[in-house]
Parts: C-alpha cells; structure tokens; sequence
C-alpha cells in the first residue's frame, strides 16, 4: 500500500479537525471586543525632595480585550470609576533618586485598577513607557514688594507691614532664575483704617511682569498679612510724568539717540505741599553702561517723601546708535617701529 494512501481516512480526519478548530478559534477572536481605557500618569508618592520630576506624554492608554458582555460591563464599571478621581491612574515609582541621578529616562508606567475587575475574563495590553526628566532643584528667598491698588477717600497710605516679609521659590535653576519680583496686591477701596486686613496671595512674576507659571515654581508661604497704617493728611492726586535716571555710559562709540517710557505718566497720592515741589516722578537707575545696541530695562518708581506712587514697574526702551563723532576721533591703530639694520 502506497505510503500516502496509508491511514488517509485518520490524516483526512485529523486535517479536518485542526480546520474546525482554526475556524472556531477565528470566530471566537472575531467576536471578542475591544476597549481602549486612558489613564492619567501620577508620581508614586512625594516628589523626590531636591529633584523637580516632569514626564510625557501626560496619559497612557491600554487596551482591553473580552467578550462582548464582558467588554460592556468593563465599560459600565469604567463609567462608574471616572466620577472618582483617583481610581482611574497610572502610578511611575522612582525609587530613591541619589544626587547625580540628573537627565531623562524611560519608565514604565504601573496600572492600578485592572486587577480590580477579577470577575472579568479580559487581556490587557501593556501601555506605553512615559519619558522622565528628572532636574536638580535649588530654593532662593526673595522679598515680597507690596503693590496697593485704591485708596479711601481722604486717606493716603503712610506705611504697611508684611508678614513674613520675604517668601521662598523653589524650582529649577532656570525657573527660580526667572523670578524677577514677588509681589503682593492689596486694594484699599473699601479698607476701613484700623481693620485686619485678609491674607493676600502673592504674585511671583518674571522681568516683563508676567506671572510664572506654578508648574515651574513653588512658592512658600503663598499668601502673607498685610497690616495697612492709613493717615488722614488732607491728601491729594496728581498726574506726574515719569523721568528715567541714567547709569552708566553706552560703549565707546555709541551714543542714546532716544528712548521710551511706559507707562509715562502716573497717578500719585500725597501730601500738598510735597506734590506742589515737584514736576515729575524718577525712576531708580536704568543701567545703560557699555550698551551697543538697543536694549530694554524694567524698573520701579522712586518717589520723593511725601508722595505715594504705585508700585509697578516702567518700561524703559533706550534706542543706542553708533556715534560718528567719537569713532572719528578715536586714534588711529599704530604699528610699533621697526629697530634699526644692524
């Protein structure tokens, strides 16, 4: 008998079965369900003190995979976890960061609740690794400015005590580099004289004044007391310009050819007599000293006694251009004389 031909009704049978099989199996994958679950990403524990820890992408994603009753009700209880914040999170664990553990890294990130749902039959894919910065952090005190914004009527503000009078940011060197001022604002419109007034957050803000974001710095305390000291001095308003006080020279050869102010009048508040003996407000010193090209420079008013101005910053723009008139009369190069043949 012919090998091929031996048994062929058990390898026909055989063939047929694995065929069955193969089709049930495709059936069974093809009526499965899918369902994709996003999960927020969150630092295991407190932040490693003395590192400042960032990652993206922000969110991961894993798949779920089941029948279609089980998919539904994954969907049904995923529906019910979302109204609690913190069910639905994927957790990066660090471990203890030694001093020189600086730079970016991939890690693997830890699902919580997908073992929460033991009467489910489902397979879970693995979700994506995140990318980890990890940077040294440094903490610089820096002084809190007071910043009033309305007075009483008749009142002017004699003085204000703040507590603690300097706050701490902490951050990247970068970040905490860009803390210009730190600032708090209190509005007196309404402020009877002699009452507590309510804690005031203060403001952390780079050189253009504009406020640093909080994901970049923290701030300790955010918030300070202000004990506001009104006097009733007969006072009054008065718009004064602003006039800037120079420092320094520009660079040899270059000259200011013009500049700005902005704003380039204020609103004061003080005494009569105080605001009679002057025609304009001086700014503290803008440094122009070995200037070259155009520049700009944030500085803050510098009243006389007796006048209140707010506390803002004047933006002070100088257009530096090259001097004919000193490059003409700059000497020439000399070349050092040759010594004589021998």
């Amino acid at each position: 008998m012919n090998k091929w031909t031996k048994d062929l009704g058990l390898k026909l049978a055989s063939v047929l079965v694995a065929l069955v099989l193969f089709v049930y199996v495709q059936s069974q994958a093809n009526l499965n369900g899918r369902k994709s679950v996003t999960y927020k990403v969150r630092l295991l524990g407190e932040n490693p003190k003395g590192f400042k820890v960032s990652w993206k992408p922000a969110t991961v994603t894993t798949t779920a995979e089941g029948s279609p009753d089980d998919i539904n009700t994954l969907t049904a209880l995923l529906k019910r976890d979302s109204t609690e914040p913190n069910k639905l999170i994927a957790y990066l664990e660090l471990g203890n960061l030694s001093e020189g553990t600086t730079g970016t890294f991939d890690y693997q990130v830890r699902i919580q609740r997908q073992d929460e749902y033991p009467e489910l039959h489902l397979s879970w894919s693995r979700p994506d690794h995140v990318s980890v910065t990890i940077e040294p952090e440094i903490t610089l005190a820096k002084p809190v400015v007071l910043e009033r914004a309305n007075l009483p009527r008749g009142y002017s503000l004699k003085q204000a005590g703040i507590t603690p009078d300097s706050v701490n940011i902490t951050g990247t060197k970068e970040a905490v580099s860009r803390v210009a001022e730190v600032r708090a604002l209190i509005d007196l419109k309404d402020y009877k004289p002699g009452a507590q007034y309510p804690k005031t957050h203060v403001d952390v803000l780079d050189s253009r004044m504009v406020p640093v974001p909080p994901t970049e710095v923290v701030v300790d305390p955010e918030t300070v007391s202000v004990i506001p000291v009104l006097v009733d001095a007969g006072a009054r308003q008065r718009n004064l310009l602003v006039s800037p006080v120079w420092s320094g020279e520009p660079a040899f050869g270059y000259k200011v050819k013009s500049y700005s102010i902005s704003p380039n009048q204020v609103l004061v508040t003080g005494d009569p007599d105080a605001l009679n003996a002057v025609v304009s407000l001086e700014t503290q010193a803008v440094d122009i000293k070995g200037a070259s090209a155009d520049l700009v420079r944030h500085v803050q008013l510098k009243p006389k006694d007796g006048i209140d101005a707010p506390r803002r910053s004047i933006k002070v723009t100088v257009r530096i251009v090259p001097d004919p008139t000193a490059q003409a009369a700059k000497p020439p190069a000399t070349t050092p004389a040759k010594p004589p043949a021998q």
